[in-house]
């Protein structure tokens, strides 16, 4: 049985989608709540429970001591069970690591993870360099951007100023070969 946050005046669970989010209301008591969960609740769906130390040669959890541990965090050593390990990339980390690693914003951690913001600003500006391929990124970077808006930002965070800029981006393209398309249309009208 896995564990959920909840509201700490009613008891009512918070949505796994107000996770890790600015402070919101309740539904139930309309009280603001704000839950940080740590990743690992979510990277494990189905709710596996630990396996507990069935020997005494077995490697326990750090934090855990009756639960046997799965792995060694890259960054300590410290061996952990599956609730405490994070995936970051290619190695995992406990969440005391984790927990380093996005306070001081170490910047090797920070390119381990999908930067959905700054691959949707590269389709909507590297394409300027051409004259026609705007006419195909402009719209892609537009719709990636939209679609991946609300996805989970790096444990980074970055602000919103990146996919703002892909938007903008993507817009002004499409808006520039709309126009160019006008006054090439125009252009051969008006010439006798």
């Amino acid at each position: 049985m896995t564990a959920a946050p909840r509201c700490y005046t009613c008891g009512q669970f918070i949505p796994v989608e107000d996770w890790n989010r600015d402070p919101l209301p309740c539904s139930k008591c309309a009280r603001l709540v704000q839950a940080w969960v740590f990743p690992a609740a979510w990277t494990n769906p189905a709710g596996l429970p630990p396996t507990p130390v069935s020997d005494a040669n077995a490697a326990s959890c750090f934090h855990h001591p009756s639960n046997q541990a799965d792995l060694a965090c890259s960054r300590c050593g410290r061996f952990v069970c599956h609730l405490c390990a994070s995936g970051t990339g290619e190695h995992a980390t406990c969440n005391v690591c984790f927990a380093r690693l996005t306070a001081h914003r170490d910047p090797a951690f920070q390119r381990r993870a999908t930067l959905h913001d700054g691959i949707g600003l590269a389709v909507a500006t590297l394409p300027a360099l051409t004259i026609f391929l705007p006419l195909f990124t402009g719209p892609v970077a537009a719709v990636y951007t939209l679609a991946t808006w609300h996805r989970t930002r790096t444990a980074v965070p970055r602000g919103p100023a990146y996919r703002w800029l892909a938007l903008l981006f993507s817009v002004l393209s499409i808006g520039t070969f709309v126009a160019f398309v006008a006054f090439a249309v125009y252009r051969t009208r008006a010439t006798p």
